[in-house]
């Protein structure tokens, strides 16, 4: 259950969303993966203009294929679990 709605059940006085019930460590946990998967492309992208270098890449991100990029946002929920003491 998000934040949002906690605040609109309260209001409504609704057990609509107690019915759709999450847990709330494993929604933050599948926000922060998303998150992550999304940001990868542009985190590569600010660290060549900002260091022209990335190796993995040949501080080229003309050289990030189709299939790279989905292996590197893989590693996301991995890297979330590190970060949240999981792994």
């Amino acid at each position: 259950m998000t934040a949002a709605e906690i605040i609109v059940s309260d209001l409504c006085k609704s057990e609509y969303y107690k019915k759709r019930y999450q847990d709330p460590i494993l929604m933050c946990r599948k926000a922060s993966t998303a998150t992550c998967e999304g940001s990868i492309y542009k985190e590569i992208k600010r660290i060549i203009e900002d260091t022209n270098n990335c190796a993995g890449l040949n501080d080229d991100i003309a050289n990030l294929s189709t299939n790279l990029l989905p292996d590197l946002q893989e590693q996301c929920e991995e890297q979330v679990y590190k970060f949240i003491g999981w792994a």
